[in-house]
């Protein structure tokens, strides 16, 4: 019998501006299965979606608004985490955010910091992995 492998979480960032990917692809430890899409139609006919655990979901796509995605990955059965991510903050697409199913609002520019709270990263790569502290 072959050992079992653990499989590693997967990451999906939707987002148009390839700079903020390529942002957040650096910022998530090297274990992490990470998928960059540009538009909300392709992330939607990824084969893989049912098993992305975190979404990252810009709230303006070129082709559906990121709180429809929520939505509809939200509709679909599934249960991953959705954070919505604001070009700039907006008080109304914050609440709206939470309406949609998103778990977490964040705002451009994209920061290592929000992936302490999602507990997959944590689950997947153990303590070893810090960011910086938090400074206020």
């Amino acid at each position: 019998m072959l050992p079992r492998t653990k499989r590693h979480p997967t990451v999906a960032i939707v987002d148009d501006d390839s700079r903020v990917q390529g942002e957040l692809v650096e910022a998530f430890p090297h274990r992490l299965n990470i998928q960059t899409f540009r538009s909300g139609d392709a992330a939607m006919r990824y084969p893989g979606r049912a098993s992305v655990a975190l979404w990252i979901i810009n709230t303006r796509l070129p082709d559906i608004s990121g709180f429809d995605l929520c939505q509809q990955l939200a509709a679909s059965g599934q249960r991953p985490a959705i954070y919505l991510m604001g070009d700039q903050y907006d008080e109304s697409d914050e609440r709206r955010s939470y309406l949609c199913g998103a778990k977490v609002y964040v705002c451009k520019p994209a920061k290592a910091v929000w992936l302490q709270s999602w507990t997959g990263c944590r689950e997947s790569v153990g303590d070893s992995w810090q960011e910086e502290p938090i400074v206020a």
